[in-house]
């Protein structure tokens, strides 16, 4: 479920566009598995699917999910998956995106957790957010792919524990089908703050893998 009247925090711009504050969405929380999440996602990126080219000459809404898994320290135990919403501008060779994901649930060591808070390209503390697609050429034939730089703070409901995206957070991927499906995976930097990250299971700053799917929306 998407609100689109909530508006950014104060402060808050478009880089594109500092005079107009971006209204970013509000997401119900998940209620996927990781079950469900790679049923959808390990067909969409099998290597046997060609990468397609992306919309061009228009404005696309991408809707899917966004999963992080998460670790003891040392070892895989859970993941959590949100809400993610993606808006494309293509031209004719290239585009740039909005990105935000929200609605962060899932289990941790057999636990079920919640999370707090909206990730997007807008909170992103790379000096320059990259937020661009761009056209690839792989077999059989031309294709796209897209790329995002990604901030903002996610807070556990139950610990208070805050874990921030750092410079370098990103995700990756690439069109499939006939440009109406987005795959990719990419990796967050996070440094938490009033305690241990349950997604990292570190207390200083480290990397958590994560993977993405999208569809386009029918106007």
């Amino acid at each position: 479920m998407v609100d689109a009247s909530v508006q950014n925090p104060p402060g808050t711009t478009d880089p594109t566009d500092p005079t107009t504050p971006r209204v970013l969405p509000v997401f119900a929380p998940t209620t996927s598995t990781e079950a469900e999440f790679a049923a959808i996602w390990v067909p969409r990126n099998s290597p046997f699917i060609g990468i397609a080219t992306a919309p061009k000459d228009t404005t696309a809404r991408y809707v899917g999910e966004l999963q992080i898994y998460t670790s003891d320290g040392t070892t895989r135990n859970g993941s959590i998956r949100g809400r993610l919403q993606i808006d494309g501008t293509f031209d004719e060779y290239t585009g740039t995106l909005e990105v935000a994901a929200g609605g962060f649930a899932g289990e941790i060591g057999g636990v079920p957790v919640t999370y707090s808070g909206t990730l997007s390209d807008l909170y992103a503390l790379d000096m320059n957010p990259e937020r661009r697609t761009g056209t690839i050429f792989d077999p059989p034939g031309p294709g796209s792919w897209f790329t995002a730089d990604l901030g903002g703070t996610l807070v556990n409901d139950a610990s208070g524990v805050e874990n921030t995206l750092k410079a370098g957070s990103q995700i990756d991927g690439v069109f499939r089908g006939t440009g109406d499906t987005l795959v990719g995976d990419g990796t967050f930097r996070i440094a938490p703050n009033a305690g241990t990250s349950a997604i990292t299971g570190r207390s200083t700053e480290a990397d958590a893998s994560v993977e993405v799917w999208a569809d386009r929306q029918t106007p």
